[in-house]
């Protein structure tokens, strides 16, 4: 509980410094930022990484921070307080990268638009913050190379990391670039990112079309300043690369809904740009009458986007529950069957419950996001096999002596092994090549995911996902 409140707090205080630094100067779109923040289910989702919730929550203030940093002044000291707390942020989660690439884009854009007249000014800034970026991602880079070099590491081969280069990232650019234009739609507009039941597309439609208006309203006012409404125009199309950067900085992963911190970023920013209709005044009583109703119509489909996440982060919680006992009270049929006097006997318990004999009979299952459906165990011959230890260490305070990766790898491969049915099947239990084999489910496609690979493999006091997301640092 402790750790939850502690990761809700940095990211409500992520949100309200959002406000500051998009410079948000409307009551409404003050108080509905900060919610859109919390009330994500990507927030959900951190914090069921109990081990880790509140260093993911606080590097993604700090991505903030660095922006809000160089944003406040043109001196030397806050560039390098900024590029400080960004250099701080991906020594905890890279893809902050991304957060803060995509918000000192928007708020350029936001400048741009409303001072289109201080185009040197805000030219300036730009600079700043390409110097902001530069050097803390450089002095993150390089504190790294020295850390694994003192230690005598190497980086680890978990999605390519160990193959990245300059030389690799300009190879796949072209690829990394399609893949951030896919994940912005995937995650607002499909269902593999971010699920997006509960009519959450429609009411991101409806906030999107009405920022677009805004935005060209905006550009159609400051038509005499041709550059800054080019560069506008320029960097919206840029927005969806620069905020799933990861795709290009790391070219063999993908977004994933853990990952797309900086998707939240773009409600508030649309919330941003609607404030940029007129204002009601004695001048233009009509175009204050418009205004005015497409504020009230963004903020009606923001109150219901937030609520579509309330009831959508509902649905994984319920889901993530159910899964999550049903392992466990399975967990404990298995142990009473296995856990013998002999405790020589390498041990292998292979499989999902839901891939096997117990598949998720809620009816919410096909409506949450995929971290929900994962539950406790996940795939792969390393993944699945830590799982399981860590489970019983964990939830029943026991070692179990289980066998090697390699003969978990050799007997799933083998024919006596395939004949076998799934547990708690008569003959779903038995010896193969003296490791006792409990068989809760197939292990088909297995060999074709990649598995943890580190130079000095580390397990001890770790849970069951802590282990799937452990840095070589």
């Amino acid at each position: 509980m402790l750790m939850t409140a502690l990761a809700l707090m940095w990211f409500v205080l992520a949100g309200l410094l959002l406000v500051r630094v998009l410079d948000v100067r409307t009551k409404w779109a003050r108080v509905l930022i900060p919610l859109t923040i919390v009330c994500t289910p990507y927030v959900s989702i951190c914090l069921t990484y109990y081990y880790c919730s509140s260093q993911y929550a606080f590097a993604f203030l700090l991505a903030i921070l660095s922006v809000w940093c160089v944003r406040q002044s043109d001196s030397f000291p806050e560039i390098l307080a900024g590029a400080m707390s960004l250099m701080f942020a991906l020594s905890i989660y890279q893809s902050n990268i991304g957060v803060a690439a995509v918000l000192c884009l928007m708020v350029l854009i936001l400048r741009f638009l409303r001072e289109p007249q201080t185009y040197l000014k805000n030219r300036k800034l730009a600079l700043r913050m390409i110097g902001m970026i530069v050097i803390g991602a450089g002095a993150y880079y390089i504190v790294l190379r020295c850390v694994l070099a003192i230690r005598h590491l190497s980086m680890s081969s978990y999605k390519g990391a160990d193959n990245i280069s300059v030389g690799y990232l300009l190879q796949h650019f072209p690829t990394g670039a399609e893949h951030t234009y896919a994940d912005f739609f995937c995650y607002f507009f499909g269902t593999d990112l971010a699920v997006n039941y509960y009519a959450a597309r429609f009411f991101y439609v409806v906030v999107f079309i009405l920022a677009l208006i805004a935005f060209f309203y905006a550009l159609w006012k400051a038509r005499a300043e041709r550059m800054p409404s080019f560069l506008c125009v320029v960097g919206m199309l840029f927005l969806p690369s620069f905020g799933s950067l990861i795709d290009i900085a790391a070219p063999d992963t993908r977004l994933t809904l853990l990952t797309a911190s900086n998707m939240l970023l773009f409600l508030p920013f649309a919330l941003s740009l609607v404030e940029l209709f007129p204002k009601r005044t004695g001048e233009d009583k009509k175009a204050g009458a418009v205004s005015r109703f497409c504020c009230i119509a963004c903020s009606l489909a923001t109150c219901c986007l937030i609520w579509s996440f309330v009831l959508q982060v509902n649905a994984n919680t319920l889901t993530m529950k159910y899964e999550q006992d049903k392992t466990l009270y399975l967990a404990n049929r298995i142990l009473t069957q296995v856990e013998t006097p002999n405790k020589q006997t390498p041990l292998l318990i292979t499989g999902n419950p839901s891939k096997g004999d117990y598949p998720c009979i809620l009816k919410t299952a096909n409506q949450v996001d995929r971290y929900s459906r994962w539950g406790m165990l996940w795939g792969g011959y390393t993944a699945a096999m830590n799982g399981w230890n860590e489970l019983y260490r964990q939830h029943f305070g026991v070692q179990l002596n289980f066998c090697s990766v390699e003969q978990y790898q050799a007997i799933a491969v083998i024919k006596e092994f395939a004949k076998m049915p799934n547990y708690p099947a008569e003959r779903s239990i038995k010896t193969i090549d003296g490791v006792l084999v409990v068989k809760v489910s197939d292990t088909k496609g297995w060999g074709k995911i990649k598995a943890w690979v580190y130079e000095k493999p580390y397990t001890g006091g770790m849970t069951v996902v802590d282990q799937f997301n452990y840095s070589i640092l």
